[in-house]
């Protein structure tokens, strides 16, 4: 009887273990998901990211040639915040010190650490761009950041 039961403690204890890796490789696979996000949703990120540069680009110097400052300060975030999002969707190697700027961005704007947090950031680039739409054209382009956000 006592032989039983310590065989019985043994299968108990080896199931868990296995049970106990088998949790581990799936709570580590989640952290994994949620540090990077699926490939589908970082590349339509990486678009916008693009469009939100190219888009801020043009606006700030047409911005800057016609006096009007505050719309090329808002122009300047987003174009900022579309780099960002460029860096941070890129493979850290493609790119010259993409390593280095990488881990400067998630020491000081943490909230990019997370696929959550890096869609509400680019949420909120989105809404500056549409802020500063002034023509239907430029509507698609920030439309876009935001849904993919």
């Amino acid at each position: 009887m006592a032989n039983e039961s310590t065989q019985l403690v043994e299968q108990t204890k080896e199931r868990l273990s296995v049970v106990g890796s088998a949790v581990n490789v799936k709570i580590r696979d989640f952290a994994k998901m949620a540090k990077e996000g699926t490939t589908s949703i970082r590349g339509l990120a990486l678009i916008s990211g693009l469009a939100l540069v190219v888009s801020s680009f043009s606006d700030f110097v047409k911005n800057i040639l016609t006096l009007h400052f505050i719309s090329a300060v808002i122009n300047f975030y987003t174009f900022f915040i579309g780099g960002v999002a460029i860096i941070m969707e890129v493979d850290p190697k493609a790119i010259p010190y993409g390593e280095e700027v990488r881990a400067w961005l998630m020491k000081y704007i943490g909230i990019v650490q997370l696929s959550t947090g890096r869609g509400v950031f680019y949420g909120v680039a989105g809404t500056l761009a549409i802020s500063q739409v002034r023509r239907c054209r430029y509507c698609c382009e920030e439309t876009f950041s935001i849904l993919i956000s």
